[in-house]
């Protein structure tokens, strides 16, 4: 897919991607219990379900880097600096 600066082509995946940063923003604050929660304040639609969305691709997007980090096996990796 490609991408003109910091966002894709695709409106629909640039949408769906600030919906993510904003769910994921929110549920950082104080106060906010659970992702549900977070896709409230977020503004989201569908806080429910969109919750339930976003906390399964955060949880996708770190197995995968933990994935990718056990199979460097000590090799540097893009964004590990000083870890």
């Amino acid at each position: 897919m490609p991408w003109s600066g910091s966002e894709p082509d695709d409106a629909r995946l640039s949408v769906l991607l600030r919906a993510l940063d904003a769910v994921v923003l929110a549920w950082m604050q104080p106060g906010v219990a659970t992702w549900a929660d977070a896709a409230l304040q977020a503004g989201t639609p569908n806080p429910e379900v969109d919750g339930k969305r976003v906390r399964r691709r955060v949880r996708r997007l770190v197995a995968d880097q933990q994935r990718r980090t056990a199979a460097s096996e000590g090799l540097w990796l893009p964004g590990t600096a000083g870890r």
